[in-house]
């Protein structure tokens, strides 16, 4: 299993300047982009082992084509690829807060759940103690984002902004 929480940019249809940002490649404390094109490229980066890799970055499960029709996949579908049984991505830009507490809850549940809670059931369960406001935002975090400081919007992490950008590809087991 592999939990990457990072920072991703994806540019539809240029895999030079889509990149997930990691620590640095030959030192400590400075900032490697891995871009999409390097990873999908290198071959020792290979996910054959992996039954879950997790990528809660920003837009990591999208896939998309610039206006000339090239295509780049997304990361999400290129660690499928190189063989990840299972990958866990976003569809859309995430809010720290509210994904740290669904990754919590989808932790929590699949591994206690001794093999007998599949992937996709401990995600959903995850899903809607945020929809249902059984985890709310801690007092010292922001649960903004998207224009949602406004004082008339959603209380809590009901709304889909929060709980719905994370899907799961391939082993749902």
């Amino acid at each position: 299993m592999v939990h990457i929480a990072s920072h991703f940019v994806f540019r539809p249809g240029d895999g030079q300047k889509s990149y997930l940002l990691l620590a640095g490649k030959e030192s400590a404390g400075t900032g490697y982009a891995l871009t999409q094109a390097d990873f999908s490229s290198n071959p020792n980066l290979d996910m054959s082992d992996t039954e879950l890799l997790t990528l809660s970055a920003c837009e990591t499960g999208l896939t998309g084509s610039a206006r000339n029709g090239i295509e780049v996949d997304g990361l999400g579908t290129t660690a499928q690829l190189k063989g990840a049984k299972a990958v866990k991505s976003s569809l859309w830009e995430v809010n720290d807060s509210s994904t740290g507490e669904l990754m919590a809850g989808f932790y929590h549940r699949w591994a206690s759940g001794e093999g007998k809670v599949s992937k996709a059931a401990a995600l959903r369960e995850a899903q809607l103690d945020l929809l249902l406001g059984k985890v709310k935002p801690r007092a010292d975090s922001s649960a903004g984002g998207l224009g949602f400081s406004n004082p008339d919007a959603p209380a809590g992490f009901a709304h889909p902004y929060y709980w719905a950008p994370f899907i799961l590809m391939g082993n749902w087991q």
